[in-house]
């Protein structure tokens, strides 16, 4: 019931729907789960890439490439994470929440000025962005940028920039919805009143 509620609230607050979270599901719940994440924190960086238009098996490849390149970093990419700041962990050695660290990287890295999609609406790779910004941006911005392809992964450039420049307020109102999502409507619940309402 509490996966139900938390799919239903995602897919009612962001830019996709059940089909395509648990196709995301599929590809980063090993990661995920072996980390001990929470279901709302996944859904909540799955959803976020969503509405940036992140979907399916993109945003699950994306994520759990992200989360992999965080956990055996290659030398030069420790030392970036080391300059920023970037850990999947705590000081005592206990694994960080997704959300937390979802948040560490918004505070270090929010603002890219980098647009996700072409001129004809259609979303870029990791790549594509960064033949077009690699050297294009402001020099602290032009760091920022190449640091996050070369510690997330260009896979997973797209997401992560969906996670980091979503604003304050879009990112705080889906993890709410995603938290209530059990005790919503009168304690109904997003998957039962959804349920009710289709079936009127």
């Amino acid at each position: 019931t509490r996966f139900a509620d938390i799919l239903a609230a995602t897919s009612a607050n962001s830019n996709t729907n059940v089909d395509l979270l648990g196709e995301s599901f599929k590809y980063v719940a090993p990661v995920a789960g072996a980390y001990g994440y929470s279901l709302e924190d996944v859904s909540l960086a799955l959803g976020t890439m969503a509405s940036a238009g992140v979907k399916g098996t993109q945003a699950g490849t994306g994520l759990r490439q992200a989360l992999k390149q965080l956990t055996t970093p290659t030398d030069k990419n420790a030392a970036l994470m080391d300059k920023y700041g970037i850990s999947l962990y705590n000081a005592d050695g206990s694994v960080k929440t997704l959300r937390s660290s979802m948040q560490q990287w918004r505070e270090t890295f929010g603002g890219l000025n980098v647009d996700l999609y072409d001129t004809e609406g259609n979303l870029k790779s990791g790549e594509q962005i960064m033949e077009e910004y690699g050297h294009s941006l402001p020099v602290s911005e032009q760091e920022k940028l190449n640091a996050v392809a070369s510690i997330f992964g260009t896979r997973a450039l797209p997401g992560v920039l969906a996670i980091i420049n979503s604003s304050d307020e879009s990112f705080q109102e889906l993890a709410n919805d995603i938290d209530n999502s059990s005790t919503s409507f009168g304690g109904l619940g997003d998957a039962a009143y959804q349920q009710h309402v289709m079936l009127d």
